[in-house]
């Protein structure tokens, strides 16, 4: 697993509601980084005072989904290094709203096993208002499943989920997989686990546009978005 820095210009994006652009990683070892990095906005999410964030080692790992044996601690700490040398940019519309390090600077204790991670607190005060809210515990299940928590992810993010291509995921998941086809097998699998732990509620690939349809049940912020939208379309 590379530790090379990934540049803005390697990543691809994707849209959340409300209109917030954020770099997707295009290779499994980017996309374990943004769930490690996720997990640090999970916590982060707790301190309202200052930019440190404490945590223990076992306590990240096991909400990620991994083990907590040494190469995991081994593994931990290169993750921390690379989100060091990540540099992103956010934005929301035309109107840019972060960009700099995901982690600007970290300490670790090896005897103790804890952490304490310098954030920005204006890029966890994105992720608290709910624009990158995951369901940890869908997550959770996803472990080892990075293809299926790519899509969690980007599900969870749009209210009604409008039809896509395969080849079009295919692209942004920045899949390994070369052959068309192998990789609409492995979309089938990962369609069918979110299903089953209900982070969707059905889906389809109609054979004829490869169009991929999936229904979801949208949270209650955007059971309210969608019926301010209708109510202003009636007006």
């Amino acid at each position: 697993m590379t530790n090379a820095p990934v540049r803005p210009s390697t990543m691809r994006s994707f849209r959340r509601k409300p209109a917030l652009t954020l770099p997707t990683p295009g290779t499994n070892s980017t996309k374990v980084t943004l769930i490690f990095f996720e997990g640090i906005m999970h916590f982060a999410r707790g301190v309202h005072e200052g930019n440190l964030v404490r945590f223990s080692r076992h306590r990240l790992l096991k909400l990620i989904g991994r083990s907590t044996g040494g190469n995991e601690h081994k593994w931990l700490l290169s993750r921390l290094n690379h989100l060091t040398a990540t540099s992103v940019c956010i934005n929301q519309g035309d109107k840019r709203v972060f960009w700099g390090s995901l982690l600007p600077r970290g300490a670790t204790d090896n005897e103790t096993g804890e952490y304490i991670v310098e954030i920005s607190r204006d890029l966890a005060k994105l992720f608290g208002r709910g624009f990158t809210r995951v369901e940890w515990e869908q997550r959770y299940q996803l472990k080892r499943s990075p293809l299926a928590q790519w899509l969690q992810l980007y599900y969870s993010s749009h209210a009604q989920p409008m039809p896509v291509s395969v080849s079009w995921l295919h692209e942004v998941t920045g899949s390994g997989t070369q052959e068309l086809r192998k990789f609409r097998q492995s979309l089938r699998a990962a369609l069918r686990k979110l299903e089953a732990i209900a982070a969707i509620t059905g889906w389809s690939i109609d054979p004829k546009s490869d169009l991929v349809h999936v229904m979801r049940t949208p949270s209650q912020a955007q059971a309210r978005y969608l019926a301010n939208r209708d109510e202003k379309t009636r007006v």
